[in-house]
């Protein structure tokens, strides 16, 4: 199961709250490589939300030299990752495909009521936030989050 460190083996293509932790926990295991989940901003990766702001303000301006742009921001976000799921990443599958065109795509789903009430129970803003973000940060999450779903939604 080798591969170059900058190849992604596994590209999860489903939103928060579909069994992504669980995907990733399990590709963790097959490919003893790291899987990027959103767990890694909000535990590691402080700085990526930015990047990936820049990458939805890229995607979302729709300049045809804006693919070259967004296919690297995503190569460098994603070095030494084996695979990859949940947002923001998902947001970026079809780009993900183009640039990994061996890599596999896993869809995670969920019934669409099961998958609604789970969102507003866990990954709306709260204000016991159990990761102890500063207000700055809490909004530079939840802006990254919201704008994944209207990348998804434009697509």
């Amino acid at each position: 199961m080798s591969n170059s460190s900058n190849e992604l083996l596994v590209i999860g293509a489903g939103l928060p709250r579909t069994g992504t932790k669980s995907l990733k926990n399990a590709l963790e295991i097959i490919y003893h490589k790291p899987c990027y989940h959103m767990t890694e901003i909000i535990t590691k990766q402080h700085d990526d939300i930015e990047k990936w702001q820049r990458l939805f303000d890229e995607a979302l301006n729709n300049k045809p030299s804006n693919e070259m742009i967004i296919h690297q921001g995503l190569k460098d976000i994603l070095n030494n990752y084996g695979t990859v799921t949940d947002v923001p990443a998902c947001g970026f599958y079809k780009e993900l495909m183009e640039i990994y065109p061996n890599a596999k795509v896993i869809l995670t789903i969920r019934d669409k009521n099961d998958w609604l009430s789970s969102f507003r129970q866990t990954l709306m803003p709260k204000s016991n936030d159990s990761f102890n973000r500063t207000i700055d940060e809490a909004i530079k999450y939840w802006n990254l989050v919201q704008n994944s779903f209207k990348w998804l939604l434009i697509q």
